[in-house]
């Protein structure tokens, strides 16, 4: 059941705008895209099948290569080659946003991968944050947000 919804999620994500397509950016590595979502994807460390097909689908639709298996690690940003364009920055890590989502419960490991991008890549966390409230609300559930309140009321930041 888990599976046919993560299925269901990763096959309502929307496609890219067609001038996105097939069109990587020359200013980045070609592993980039790849090692910054596996990054995300096992930073928690789970590696669930959805979060696997929303990556593979993710570099598909966007026309990046596809995870080298041997890249199954948590990359730093400095290790990933020259800052993609602002554009491409934004377009990434609001995927990887999107990712942390995909299993109802963004992780606080996962969280501090996609910040630490964020600075390094120059995207305010603001944005960052707006997306995270965006996919939140979008995937997690009435008693999950609940709960995480409760837990704020009994144990602020």
């Amino acid at each position: 059941a888990e599976a046919e919804r993560l299925r269901e999620i990763v096959d309502r994500t929307p496609e890219p705008p067609p001038d996105r397509q097939n069109t990587p950016p020359s200013d980045m590595n070609e592993t980039t895209p790849a090692r910054l979502l596996v990054s995300v994807m096992v930073a928690d460390g789970d590696l669930r099948q959805g979060e696997q097909r929303f990556v593979d689908g993710w570099l598909a639709r966007e026309g990046h290569p596809s995870l080298d298996p041997r890249d199954m690690r948590v990359w730093r940003p400095q290790e990933l080659g020259p800052v993609p364009d602002a554009a491409t920055a934004e377009r990434l890590l609001e995927a990887c946003v999107h990712l942390a989502h995909l299993d109802r419960e963004r992780d606080g490991s996962e969280w501090k991968v996609i910040l630490a991008f964020a600075r390094a890549w120059g995207v305010s966390e603001e944005r960052v944050r707006q997306w995270d409230r965006e996919y939140d609300r979008r995937y997690s559930t009435g008693m999950t947000r609940l709960w995480r309140t409760l837990t704020h009321l009994v144990r602020p930041r």
